[in-house]
């Protein structure tokens, strides 16, 4: 005959299992939804994308990556000022994730807030995450706030596709 105590210990076991094992599968679905965010995103359905990614940010509200790449569909959709929400917690949660900084700076420089892209490279670099990107960014934002204008400069260009094309022989 099992004792109280057995079938407590047991009963306990099963639960934590349970309990474990809906973790682990929501982990699952909410790494398929990324990946299906991430694949419409990629073909252009930005969309389709930002409606996953929606669902998954609100269910997971710690996952930066989801964030991120909401972001960047509402940057694609010319929704700044929502990428700009979901750029602001990425940065501020993790300050050390050189994508999200870079991602931030581009979207500000796409509607002309160049003092805000400006003050975001600033912060970038501030909290660590120097490198020829951000510079890069950085110049951009400072010299049209100096109104410089430079467009045979490759570096000039916030999209670097189109900065090759005006400049191939440029090393950026």
């Amino acid at each position: 005959m099992i004792s109280f105590r057995n079938t407590y210990c047991i009963l306990l076991f099963l639960l934590f299992f349970k309990a474990w094992s809906q973790e682990d599968t929501l982990d699952k679905v909410a790494a398929n939804s990324y990946e299906d965010a991430y694949d419409l995103a990629s073909i252009g359905k930005y969309a389709q994308a930002n409606e996953i990614l929606k669902d998954l940010v609100e269910s997971t509200p710690e996952d930066m990556e989801a964030r991120y790449l909401l972001g960047k569909t509402y940057t694609w959709n010319r929704n700044y000022d929502q990428a700009r929400k979901e750029f602001n917690t990425v940065t501020t949660r993790e300050r050390k994730n050189k994508k999200f900084w870079i991602a931030a700076i581009k979207n500000e420089l796409y509607t002309g807030e160049n003092a805000i892209a400006l003050g975001l490279a600033n912060k970038a670099i501030a909290n660590g995450n120097d490198n020829l990107e951000i510079r890069r960014l950085k110049r951009i934002a400072e010299e049209r706030l100096n109104n410089t204008n430079y467009p045979e400069l490759g570096w000039y260009n916030t999209n670097q596709s189109i900065s090759k094309k005006l400049n191939p022989k440029s090393p950026h």
